[in-house]
């Protein structure tokens, strides 16, 4: 058995100290599932930082082995990665619609199956991101949006602070439209909702909430300074 160290909620693998490690022949995977509501960082054996989002999943090697060229992992849902630089073993993370190419940097990935697009925001070095239709290589400041259904990629710059502030406890808002934010709430609350009228969903916001907020104390905030208004039985919320 593999067993990382568990030090204030992070999954340590960079300490695994055995010798018969290093001998793995056959392909070992591990995988670290996280709930709505939830969010959970790893350390994996090469130093490695991955913070991972609520309802997300992330497949990985206990440890890389010597006789591997590459590194790679699988992530489904949103993560927020630093990789160790390594020039001789590139790291690839594998996800649903296309893998990204690293050395060493800095990132964020937003891919749920869930949502009609899948985003990736650089903040420090450079990747590459390849799939059956298209090759990109990004630039720090720089966000791709890949349309999954028209298998069409945007690429433009991007405030990475808003990107990244779920990392910090915050849920950040830049003119995001009301569907979206619905969506991340959903995901760190777990609570289901609908619109009672289509054109409510593309109203946009702007604002920043602290992630500890009850969900009641955040919708007021929105009613505030809105003419929408919230309507929540049980678990399951109605806009008006």
């Amino acid at each position: 058995y593999i067993l990382p160290s568990n030090k204030n909620g992070v999954l340590c693998y960079n300490e695994i100290k055995i010798t018969p490690l290093k001998k793995i022949e056959s392909d070992l995977y591990h995988t670290l599932n996280v709930p709505k509501g939830g969010q959970y960082q790893l350390i994996l054996s090469d130093g490695t930082y991955i913070y991972l989002n609520s309802e997300s999943q992330i497949k990985y090697p206990p440890v890389f082995r010597e006789k591997d060229s590459i590194r790679q992992v699988f992530i489904e849902g949103e993560a927020y990665l630093e990789v160790a630089h390594n020039e001789h073993k590139p790291f690839i993370v594998n996800t649903r619609n296309g893998n990204i190419h690293v050395l060493g940097t800095r990132f964020n990935i937003h891919d749920y199956s869930d949502e009609e697009y899948a985003y990736i925001t650089l903040i420090e070095g450079k990747v590459r991101f390849t799939n059956n239709e298209t090759e990109y290589t990004m630039h720090p400041g720089e966000e791709i949006a890949y349309h999954k259904t028209g298998k069409y990629l945007n690429h433009y710059s991007k405030n990475t602070s808003s990107t990244t502030a779920w990392t910090t406890g915050l849920f950040e808002f830049n003119s995001m439209p009301l569907h979206q934010i619905m969506k991340q709430l959903s995901r760190w609350y777990d609570f289901t909702y609908e619109f009672a009228k289509e054109e409510q969903k593309n109203l946009l916001f702007t604002g920043v909430a602290y992630r500890n907020s009850s969900i009641n104390h955040l919708l007021k905030q929105i009613e505030k300074t809105t003419a929408i208004k919230f309507k929540i039985h049980n678990k399951n919320i109605i806009i008006n």
